[in-house]
């Protein structure tokens, strides 16, 4: 039975005994090294050029030792040449194209699955350094020992004895370190291959060591290892190929959904700013005639607690307004001092209302903490956030949320923990008092795998589509210089701690102080005495109706002369007429023919000295932030409070001195 399938075995691998029927074997091998080479050829020039150029060497090694040997066994059959002759010159060249061949593609795929790992390189050189040794000492030395001593069996076996050995040595090497350091299925299949090399030149050994007693069995078996082994490589190969268009191909949709997702979002973000921006305009138009409203109006009259709830509506839909352009990229996030007592106390009816009934929610607020500067949105979306998220790890279960405000000093070994939730690398908290947020529940908690990966964009154990969820909390804290630290335990709930340093000796800015100077229900004790000149002259520029009739009659109700325009053009031929005459000038940056930044600077060439109030429903940042130096030119965003813009319309007409001293002569006269 053994016999008869080594017997089929001989017919594809080149016969039991001899070279009579090598032919076959060889052009067998050459019908997988051809295809392979071509391939190789093709993608020379992609990524992994570097790996591709080794593989061409390969496999044209591989493909020319096949050829080699068939133009042999085709002299022999032919009778071409003298077959004592081709003993003596072929064997050497044909061991030597092998092995090289099989190192090549060893060291290409070694460099493939370890491209960090140098070891493939100087593999490659020590084993092409050691074929070549190889192939000068029998080429030279075997080939004048055999054709002196014909009949010495030691003489005929030295090449094959140093280039099996040689061969065995070198092929050890990557099977070993591949196996060790790699893993999968490309893995697997290369160790295979190079394994079945392995065993030909080890069976050949033992061939050898037998004296050739087992030569009829042995032959077909190791010719059937080189040949099996060579289309494992091209198995390989191509499925790796198939692999990477794959992945190409994948890569190339991902690309484009992203390219499309990103235009959506733009196109999103140009529609919210845009209704950001003409909402801004009308919420500047409701509080501004609500403040006009007020002028005059007694402090106990009935109207004035309708006044209130429109200008406390006003300004909750502005702060949204805000984040929308925000989203738009078109926002600045605005910062402010904070008392997170009274910001978590004003947010716990809708914290309640946000959490089932049947979970019990706590709170425990420390009275008077100390300030510290932030967005209240954003603080707001932060302690939102939590609290949602605790109510969803507990489900429909009964349970109970705590949430927490305190301040404490923290150290620095307890706020290095909070850099092990952060993915990059966080901009250290450093030690000191922070104010912290703490948001208790004893909900289902997580696993550590759970817990390290619980900050990632988009990352939920829970339904998806709930956007950035707890990575924009962690998104937050950084950018308010915080800290985050999470305690959980699977089964027991989990604490989420939210550290926001506190402001030490903090003073308002100057336009702080300058609001402060107002109250809302006194802008009528801003109206100048008798004694007073007429009052500061201000040109108002807007191109929507409303806000233009809004702005001026809430100046004039103070005291000010105001001159409208329409727009830039309108803007431009009245101030050119009489460019002394204003104390200073209210510009909207966005209007249609002419806009604000193109009238600023008709403006500026006109009176270099002029005061200018650049308004916008945009933020400053994006708009009109080089603009401002803070003097002469300042930036009101919309929708603004009245006591704010009549404080800043001030703070210019008194900046304007040259237009004090024309108005001083012209009396005098």
């Amino acid at each position: 039975m053994f016999d008869e399938i080594l017997d089929v075995l001989a017919l594809f691998v080149g016969g039991r005994n001899g070279s009579q029927n090598n032919i076959v074997r060889f052009g067998l091998a050459a019908m997988f090294w051809g295809p392979l080479f071509a391939m190789a050829w093709t993608r020379r020039q992609t990524a992994s050029r570097r790996r591709e150029r080794l593989l061409v060497v390969g496999f044209s090694l591989g493909l020319a030792r096949e050829c080699f040997m068939l133009a042999v066994a085709l002299a022999n059959r032919l009778e071409l040449a003298d077959p004592g002759h081709l003993h003596v010159v072929f064997p050497p060249l044909e061991h030597a194209l092998s092995l090289a061949a099989v190192v090549v593609v060893a060291a290409a795929f070694w460099n493939f699955l370890l491209p960090t790992d140098k070891s493939a390189w100087r593999f490659l050189r020590g084993s092409l350094l050691a074929v070549t040794i190889c192939y000068l000492a029998t080429f030279w030395w075997w080939a004048q020992f055999i054709i002196q001593h014909p009949e010495l069996s030691f003489g005929k076996t030295w090449c094959d004895v140093a280039f099996r050995v040689t061969g065995c040595c070198l092929l050890v090497v990557p099977i070993s370190v591949l196996w060790r350091k790699t893993s999968g299925w490309l893995r697997n299949a290369i160790c295979l291959a190079l394994s079945c090399f392995l065993l030909s030149q080890f069976l050949k050994l033992v061939d050898i060591a037998l004296e050739e007693q087992f030569k009829t069995a042995f032959s077909p078996i190791r010719h059937a290892f080189e040949i099996f082994a060579i289309p494992i490589f091209a198995y390989v190969y191509v499925r790796e190929r198939s692999e990477e268009r794959y992945k190409l191909e994948l890569e190339s949709r991902r690309l484009e959904r992203q390219m499309l997702h990103e235009q959506k979002l733009n196109s999103l973000g140009v529609l919210s700013g845009g209704i950001a921006h003409d909402f801004n305009n009308i919420l500047t138009v409701i509080l501004g005639f609500a403040s006009v409203a007020r002028v005059g109006l007694p402090p106990d009259h009935n109207a004035s607690s309708c006044l209130d709830e429109i200008e406390s509506a006003g300004q909750r839909a502005a702060r949204l307004t805000k984040q929308m352009l925000a989203y738009a990229g078109k926002g600045g996030l605005v910062q402010s001092q904070i008392d997170l007592s009274d910001l978590v106390t004003d947010m716990t009816a809708l914290l309640r209302a946000a959490v089932p009934k049947k979970i019990e929610f706590e709170t425990e607020i420390e009275s008077n903490p100390p300030v510290i500067v932030g967005d209240v949105s954003q603080i707001e979306q932060v302690v939102l956030n939590l609290v949602t998220n605790a109510s969803e790890s507990i489900g429909d279960s009964a349970g109970s949320i705590r949430l927490k405000v305190s301040c404490r000093y923290w150290d620095a070994d307890h706020l290095a923990r909070s850099q092990s939730l952060d993915a990059g690398p966080m901009h250290g908290p450093k030690a000191g008092n922070y104010v912290a947020i703490e948001v208790r529940d004893n909900g289902c908690g997580m696993d550590d795998e759970t817990a390290v990966r619980l900050f990632e964009p988009f990352y939920t154990t829970k339904f998806t589509g709930r956007g950035l969820g707890l990575a924009a909390v962690l998104g937050i804290v950084r950018q308010h210089g915080g800290a985050l630290l999470l305690d959980t335990r699977q089964g027991l709930g989990s604490r989420f701690r939210v550290l926001f340093p506190t402001m030490e000796d903090a003073s308002p800015t100057d336009n702080e102080s300058s609001v402060s100077d107002f109250d809302d229900n006194h802008i009528a004790d801003w109206l100048p005495d008798a004694s007073e000149p007429r009052g500061y002259r201000v040109l108002v520029v807007d191109d929507e109706p409303q806000l233009l009739s809004q702005a001026s009659k809430l100046l004039r109700s103070v005291g000010f002369d105001v001159v409208t325009a329409g727009d830039g053009r309108e803007a431009i031929a009245t101030f050119v007429r009489l460019p002394e005459f204003f104390d200073c000038v209210v510009l909207d940056m966005t209007m249609p023919v002419m806009d604000g930044r193109q009238t600023l600077d008709v403006i500026r060439a006109i009176r270099r000295d002029s005061c200018v109030l650049l308004t916008s429903g945009y933020s400053e940042q994006s708009l009109v932030g080089e603009l401002i130096d803070g003097k002469r030119t300042q930036f009101i965003q919309k929708p603004y409070e009245s006591v704010d813009f009549v404080a800043r319309v001030v703070s210019l007409c008194k900046r304007n001195k040259r237009t004090n001293d024309v108005l001083q002569n012209s009396l005098s006269l």
